[in-house]
């Protein structure tokens, strides 16, 4: 049972944020080569639309001066323009597209990794709904900012350098000159509305994020809702969470349709009936041709550009952001001492077995020195000076009474906390909570198998495990034929928690799953507390024919499993009884 201390509460917060979130960098090097390359793409597109203008201009120009089609129309300068314009911006989407899901995975993979250096004891003071809704939505709006609209974004603010450049070069350098004027106003309105709208946007989502927070966790405790009575107070509350939620959309939907409102009714007729007066007025006066001021007013709006942007930023920009604060702000979250690795992924560093602690092979010893460990909520330590050296090869039950550390010892021994004073050893090497957990593989009470078949719940622990290991597995937890007697053998489908097996049979599923993953440390808190007697035979047996190729230590509370171990130790006197 978890402590009191490590129980998450409805109340915590989205994830933990520290006091000031680091300013942690989310881009590598092919994340920006990315994002240079669609701001190039998008300086290219205006490039050639804005010689389609101007081609364009010049041809409907030379047909009202001299009131007869020009007898060569430029469709080949025009076609060519068209292509590159076209094909700029479809590699452009194609590149965003590609690059958002591979920084997707990789945002992903850094999450994980930080998940697994913090450990479970860690991890228990996030809500775990909040956390997926991080890994999964949370990722794809930072992919989508960063990736289809930050370089997008820029690119389209930079454009009408192009376009006057194009227009001076073109048309005319005059007119160019007094549009340059007006022109930086665009990316301060695109700052100010950032401004305007920031509170907004976070109320929205910190809305959808308690939304989404309780609903999963509300799907994780499904079972438990419905045989309390708890499950249609829950569904109210889901109500009024989702009722804000759409309430705080709406809201962020009525400022975005205002300011666009605003910026098409305002903004864009000021801007272009501008641009378009000074041209007539300039062409009026014989300063300019006919061609020249048609293409000036079809370069005005290219220049309007940046202002589409406004539009991205409510529904893309204005996401990624606040989910990037989220996202620095988990993995700004402080490691516990000693919980660092050369890997990310503790199962990928023993089926390696490059762990400097155990080898892949061999059965470990496993030494306590001075142990000290007190809960943050406690006054009182739970275990104190405590000095154990469990040798190799052998099968260790810890037995005591209720309270008295059993499984806090084991949490201890399996790198799920860390403790507060001692060391501990594995094979002569001092080791933290990762290196223990790269060590161990543990079976708990109440035994988590998931919906799908025997294979792949074995897979698991070892996704490259042959057909003959798995059966090797099973025959050691002595399930082996049992699992041949169902009619799909190892493909027979079971449900979440082990629905459609016994609860010995589950729990010797989980025990097989744990000799599958080649680590030599069992580590077992009650495993047969909650199966039948004939089930809690074959599960001892099947640990003590283990022999000395694996270490084994089992808490229980039954005295009939103390006949099996070779050493027994109470908790309470912390003495070797046998």
């Amino acid at each position: 049972m978890a402590h009191p201390a490590q129980m998450s509460s409805p109340n915590n917060s989205t994830t933990t944020q520290p006091t000031s979130v680091r300013k942690i960098p989310l881009d590598d090097a092919r994340d920006r080569t990315f994002q240079f390359m669609s701001f190039l793409l998008v300086l290219l597109k205006t490039l050639a639309l804005s010689f389609i203008c101007v081609v364009i201009g010049h041809s409907l120009g030379d047909f009202f001066s001299s009131t007869r089609v020009p007898a060569s129309f430029p469709w080949i300068p025009l076609f060519c323009w068209t292509v590159i314009a076209a094909g700029a911006e479809g590699l452009r989407l194609n590149l965003e597209h590609i690059s958002a899901r591979l920084s997707q995975w990789r945002y992903q993979d850094r999450l994980l990794a930080h998940v697994f250096r913090r450990g479970p004891a860690q991890l228990a003071k996030e809500r775990r709904g909040a956390l997926i809704s991080l890994l999964s939505q949370g990722t794809t709006r930072i992919a989508e900012y960063r990736q289809t609209y930050l370089g997008h974004a820029i690119g389209g603010i930079f454009s009408p350098v192009v376009v006057l450049i194009v227009m001076a070069c073109y048309a005319d350098p005059v007119t160019a000159a007094w549009l340059c004027v007006t022109v930086p106003v665009l990316p301060l309105l695109l700052g100010s509305f950032s401004h305007v709208t920031r509170k907004v946007s976070t109320r929205s989502r910190q809305a959808r994020a308690r939304l989404s927070a309780r609903y999963l966790d509300a799907l994780r405790g499904l079972e438990n809702l419905t045989i309390t009575g708890a499950a249609p107070r829950v569904s109210q509350e889901l109500a009024e969470l989702g009722e804000a939620n759409r309430r705080e959309i709406m809201r962020v939907l009525a400022a975005n349709q205002l300011i666009l409102f605003i910026i098409d009714a305002g903004f864009y007729l000021a801007f272009i009936s501008t641009s378009t007066a000074l041209a007539l007025w300039r062409v009026g006066r014989g300063e300019l041709d006919v061609g020249d001021g048609l293409a000036i007013c079809l370069l005005s709006i290219l220049l309007l550009a940046p202002m589409s942007e406004i539009g991205g930023f409510f529904y893309v920009g204005m996401a990624g952001r606040a989910q990037q604060r989220a996202f620095r702000g988990f993995l700004g979250t402080s490691i516990p001492p000693g919980t660092t690795s050369s890997s990310p992924y503790p199962d990928q560093v023993m089926r390696h077995g490059s762990s400097h602690c155990v080898g892949e092979k061999d059965a470990p010893e496993l030494q306590i020195t001075d142990l000290r460990f007190r809960y943050p909520s406690a006054s009182l330590p739970v275990l104190d000076q405590v000095n154990i050296t469990f040798e190799r090869g052998k099968f260790y039950g810890i037995a005591g009474r209720s309270g008295s550390g059993k499984t806090t010892l084991l949490r201890l021994l399996s790198g799920v906390l860390t403790p507060e004073h001692g060391t501990l050893k594995i094979n002569g090497h001092p080791c933290g909570c990762v290196d223990l957990r790269e060590a161990s593989a543990v079976v708990n009470q109440f035994t988590w198998l998931f919906s799908g078949t025997i294979r792949e719940n074995l897979l698991l622990a070892h996704p490259a495990a042959t057909e003959e290991e798995m059966w090797v597995a099973l025959k050691k937890a002595r399930l082996d034929h049992e699992v041949q007697l169902f009619p799909q053998g190892l493909d027979t489908r079971i449900g979440e928690g082990g629905a459609g097996l016994s609860g010995g049979q589950a729990q010797r599923l989980s025990f097989a799953r744990a000799l599958l993953s080649g680590r030599r440390l069992l580590i077992l808190d009650e495993p047969t507390a909650h199966i039948d007697r004939v089930s809690e035979g074959f599960l001892l047996e099947g640990l003590r024919n283990l022999g000395s190729d694996y270490t084994i230590i089992m808490s229980t509370h039954r005295e009939n499993s103390f006949h099996y171990v070779d050493s027994l130790i109470d908790i309470s006197e912390l003495g070797v009884k046998k």
